[in-house]
């Protein structure tokens, strides 16, 4: 307030007060601002002048409040927080200052605060390492401790004081340890591709003892902020992780989809196609495929019946019955049962029992070829069988052996074949010399085109045939084979011209060497390893100087000359041989003998 207003309104307020008359006394203010006249009118004028004085002066004082406080504003003191022993300073802000630092500027990654600012300022060469490990041990398990739980229980207290202290506190103790900031920086480099500032910061890091004890780094050689403070998944990224996972199987499925749709229609317009060029072909397939299922339908229901079967059979008679499983398996159980018949009623003629005799004109052509010898022996003592002529059982025998050989020459067999007695060494390779041919054999077993249920045994042999002249030139022409399977009475004769389907020029030193087959049909006994026995030739000539190949009347003789093939035979491998078992009847039968032995010894001595 201005000195003239202030005076004009103490002049108005002693106006309106009552007074006496005027005296030549000085005028004197009463305690409530009444003038008396008690002295002259200089002394009132004084009095006047000293209350005008006081009143302007305490207008003084209040006008001095106002400077001190607007210098008061000019010199701002520092800020500190209230964090006792870790003081946080501001610079002083200047009022005339338009863009004041408390407002927040925009740094890298958005608006950050002075404080960011200043620490950045501070280079990371000059910082260093002021703690041991095991104090930087101890200080992430407390700032673990203040970001994990502090913080959270104060802001649900809503205590906002014990929440800036626990704050600044977590800042402190990040500073206190340089390595925090190396390992933001680290952070920024790696995910900005600065990999030479990356590789400068992890030698920094090092420098610093690396990450404190607890603090896994992995191979990006940094810390994300959920390791250091071991955050674990929150609900809600676990949530949006779980619907990612769902949208992108969703995606796969709806892709699966789409190649699936596509993939028919192609194959429908491929169809379309087709029944436009073939016309019919495709109801044919259909009406084929209708016919699969019907039969594959009726053999499942067969199946099922037969099954039913077996079981109602098991429970009435205890054990189920073995029966043929198909026709071929019937038939040949019959077969066996009226072969064994016949064996046992020729014995039981040949000893005089005289029961159920067979004529020896009986057809036996429904028995297998070594069967029928086997029959026909029975019948006959083996002393007169040179003297007698052959009858209707020895025709019938030789018949059905053209018949079963399939129209090839038969010839009678080795006996120690037959009885499955082998008297000579089981080789299965051999290698003979006639003339200028050397021919070499070896022989194995098949196991791939082998079926040993079914009584198939197929082998494969090699032969090398070497031409040992030294100046002729040899022509092979034909060959031909005896195999005989063991057990059986008879040898097959396989000859034909050529060597597999070709007539091979040999020169001097030339060599041919050849592989085949010999699919058998044989049944391994546990007297002999063989499955059969083969020996052969090959029938050549020799060309003339100039002569390219054999003439039509040669190849019509098939051949001037033979090589042999030598003996050899087809063993079975070791998992196919049959072991022989000694009845435990037999052992018996011994010991009883070796009593009765014992028993008549000591009659004797009696």
């Amino acid at each position: 307030m201005k000195p003239t207003s202030a005076a004009c309104a103490l002049f108005l307020s002693l106006a309106s007060q009552s007074i006496e008359a005027f005296t030549p006394a000085a005028l004197n203010i009463n305690a409530i601002g009444q003038v008396t006249a008690k002295s002259s009118p200089f002394a009132a004028a004084a009095v006047f002048k000293n209350s005008s004085t006081s009143l302007f002066a305490a207008l003084d004082d209040y006008d001095d409040e106002d400077d001190e406080d607007e210098e008061d504003d000019e010199d701002y003191p520092t800020l500190t927080t209230s964090r006792p022993g870790i003081p946080t300073t501001f610079p002083k802000l200047d009022p005339d200052d338009p863009n004041p630092p408390i407002r927040p500027r925009p740094g890298r990654y958005g608006f950050q605060s002075l404080e960011r600012e200043i620490e950045d300022a501070i280079p990371l060469t000059s910082l260093e390492q002021s703690m041991s490990q095991k104090e930087r041990e101890e200080n992430l398990k407390i700032m673990r401790q203040i970001k994990n739980s502090d913080l959270s229980d104060l802001r649900l207290r809503k205590d906002h004081a014990g929440w800036v202290d626990a704050n600044n506190d977590l800042k402190a103790r990040t500073k206190a340890d340089p390595w925090f900031r190396v390992n933001d920086s680290l952070r920024d480099a790696y995910m900005e591709g600065e990999m030479d500032d990356v590789e400068m910061f992890k030698a920094m890091a090092e420098k610093f003892g690396g990450p404190p004890p607890g603090v896994n780094t992995g191979d990006r050689g940094y810390a994300l902020h959920t390791d250091i403070y071991e955050i674990g998944l929150s609900a809600g990224r676990a949530q949006s992780a779980l619907e990612s996972s769902i949208l992108e199987e969703r995606v796969k499925r709806g892709r699966a989809m789409a190649a699936e749709r596509a993939k028919n229609m192609e194959k429908e317009q491929q169809a379309w196609e087709d029944m436009l060029q073939k016309p019919g072909e495709r109801e044919d397939k259909e009406a084929k495929e209708r016919r699969e299922r019907t039969m594959r339908r009726i053999l499942g229901e067969i199946e099922e019946d037969t099954k039913k079967r077996e079981e109602r059979a098991k429970e009435m008679l205890g054990q189920l019955p073995d029966l043929p499983k198909d026709n071929v398996a019937s038939l040949n159980n019959a077969l066996k049962e009226a072969r064994e018949d016949v064996k046992r009623l020729r014995k039981m003629r040949r000893e005089g029992r005289g029961l159920g005799e067979v004529s020896d004109d009986a057809d036996l052509t429904f028995m297998n070829p070594e069967d029928r010898v086997a029959a026909a022996d029975a019948t006959v003592p083996a002393e007169s069988t040179s003297s007698k002529p052959k009858g209707s059982a020895a025709k019938a025998r030789e018949a059905a052996a053209a018949e079963a050989a399939g129209g090839r020459p038969r010839l009678p067999g080795d006996e120690d074949v037959t009885r499955g007695e082998i008297e000579i060494s089981t080789e299965s390779a051999s290698t003979t010399t006639t003339g200028p041919l050397t021919v070499e054999v070896s022989s194995s077993y098949n196991t791939g085109q082998s079926d040993p249920p079914m009584r198939k045994h197929c082998f494969q042999y090699t032969i090398r045939i070497t031409n040992n002249s030294p100046t002729d030139t040899i022509q092979l022409l034909s060959r031909r084979f005896e195999i005989q399977t063991v057990g059986s009475s008879m040898k097959d004769v396989v000859q034909g011209e050529g060597v597999t389907g070709r007539t091979p020029i040999l020169k001097p030193g030339e060599v041919f060497e050849y592989t085949s087959t010999a699919p058998l049909s044989v049944r391994p006994i546990a007297t002999t390893i063989i499955a059969a026995r083969m020996k052969g030739e090959y029938k050549y000539v020799t060309l003339l100087d100039g002569q390219k190949t054999a003439t039509d009347e040669e190849i019509k003789e098939g051949g001037n000359a033979s090589a042999d093939l030598g003996m050899f035979h087809f063993v079975f491998p070791d998992e196919q041989r049959v072991k022989p078992v000694t009845a435990a009847y037999e052992e018996d039968d011994d010991e009883d003998d070796d009593d009765d032995e014992e028993e008549e010894e000591e009659d004797d001595d009696e």
